[in-house]
């Protein structure tokens, strides 16, 4: 009678043993002791719960992150009814206990993207979500940036918030000058709008994180280009020439 001894099998094979061994027949003792044994099946049954309990862990997170999504939607909305003090720090409270879920937009060590980076949001159809970004350590910053999308993904509103505490938000904004060479959007036959904006006054403290949120008219995922640039404070940035300028894109005033 041949036996088959395993004293001498490494991790690998024993684990792969442990679930069952394709390369042997399956009414062979061996099979049967490994593959369809008792403790092949504890230990396949160990997996499923363990995939099962990650699936559910994963579920439970996700749905957190839409209700926190739909709850900052649902302040804003209420802000806007009924435009009072209380309204207003319940909605920049939600929002800032949703930034876990905004995309994180990381800047160079120049204090900027360098160039347009896509983001998609929206993925949880709450109607809200945003982008986030931490200021370097230094001085504190004024900031130029801008998004691009096309006409069906351009939210209905946007602002600025910091993660923690108070700040002055955004006061203006510019088109983005018609020819623009270099960007990701160049070549598409359907023309994208862009929106340029800057914010002055040196709002931007080093080491913290700051926040844009998005309002969308509807639940589908939306796909935006943003660039962010950190400048010193005081730098000319309240043209939409000099926007343009510091964001290094091409910009070709409007002729009458």
């Amino acid at each position: 009678m041949t036996t088959t001894s395993h004293t001498h099998l490494g991790a690998a094979s024993h684990s792969a043993l442990l679930l069952g061994n394709l390369d042997t027949p399956v009414g062979s003792p061996r099979n049967w002791a490994w593959a369809g044994g008792p403790l092949a099946i504890g230990t396949r049954w160990l997996v499923w719960l363990l995939v099962a309990g990650c699936a559910g862990t994963f579920a439970d997170a996700a749905d957190t992150v839409a209700a926190n999504l739909r709850q900052a939607a649902t302040a804003r909305a209420r802000w806007v009814a009924e435009n009072t003090p209380a309204n207003g720090q319940e909605f920049t409270r939600a929002t800032q206990a949703a930034a876990d879920a905004f995309t994180k937009v990381e800047l160079k060590e120049s204090g900027s993207t360098e160039r347009f980076v896509r983001v998609t949001l929206n993925q949880h159809g709450a109607g809200f979500d945003g982008i986030r970004f931490t200021v370097p350590k230094g001085e504190p910053r004024d900031l130029v940036w801008g998004f691009a999308a096309l006409q069906r993904n351009i939210p209905s509103n946007w602002y600025n918030l910091a993660r923690t505490g108070e700040m002055k938000g955004f006061t203006q904004f510019f088109r983005g000058g018609p020819g623009m060479k270099d960007v990701p959007w160049e070549e598409s036959v359907i023309p994208y709008e862009v929106y340029l904006q800057p914010l002055a006054g040196g709002e931007l403290k080093p080491e913290q994180e700051y926040l844009i949120w998005f309002l969308f008219s509807d639940p589908r995922p939306k796909d935006l280009y943003v660039m962010l640039k950190l400048v010193p404070v005081g730098t000319p940035i309240n043209s939409v020439a000099t926007v343009h300028a510091q964001l290094g894109l091409s910009y070709r005033p409007t002729t009458k």
